[in-house]
Formats: structure tokens, C-alpha cells, sequence
């Protein structure tokens, strides 16, 4: 699932929207991997694990910018760490050992 997340997040930052919430990261998952949309308490486990790693970095909408009827927003957004990250799991292969084939 956290792959999923970083790779969004590229291609959100490839399109101009470095920074994203956890509401439009849900609905982009869907969009673009087809994920079934998760219970928020999954997708901001994940979020959470990604900046503890120092994958995403997180900022706090500043409040003279968001409308008064809704809480702020946290915003997150793709580190360097993150994307080579990403590069380095998508192009690794899995090695497989058989049995009697010497690797």
C-alpha cells in the first residue's frame, strides 16, 4: 500500500501537484491504481509510517488559507528519500531459488 502512496505522489509531482491530503490521496489511489477506497485510519497508518521512514514530509495547512468550515488539512509531500525509494523497489527483481539449480 505505501508503495502505491509514493508512486501517486510522483506522479502528482510529475503533473504540478507536489503536495496532497489524505481525502485526494484516497481518491487518487482509486483513480489511478483502482485500490478499493481504504478506512482513513489505514491510509494515515501508512502516511505515518512514510514520514517516520522520512519518505514524505508533513505540513500543517496554514489556517488563514483553508475555509472556516472545515478543519485544516494536512498536507504531504514526496521527499528525495521517497522517490529513490521508489525507483530502487521498482526496479529491483526478485531472485527465486529452486531446488537443485544452483543460483
Amino acid at each position: 500500500f505505501e508503495v502505491a502512496i509514493l508512486d501517486v505522489a510522483v506522479q502528482l509531482a510529475a503533473e504540478g501537484r507536489s503536495e496532497f491530503y489524505g481525502y485526494r490521496l484516497s481518491e487518487e489511489l482509486k483513480a489511478r491504481k483502482g485500490l478499493p477506497v481504504v478506512g482513513y485510519s489505514t491510509l494515515y497508518r501508512a502516511l505515518h509510517r512514510l514520514v517516520e521512514f522520512r519518505l514524505l514530509e508533513e505540513r500543517w495547512e496554514d489556517p488563514a488559507a483553508r475555509e472556516s468550515s472545515r478543519p485544516p488539512r494536512r498536507f504531504y509531500h514526496l521527499t528525495a528519500a521517497g522517490q529513490a525509494a521508489l525507483i530502487q523497489q521498482s526496479t529491483a527483481v526478485p531472485t527465486f531459488r529452486m531446488m537443485g539449480v544452483p543460483a
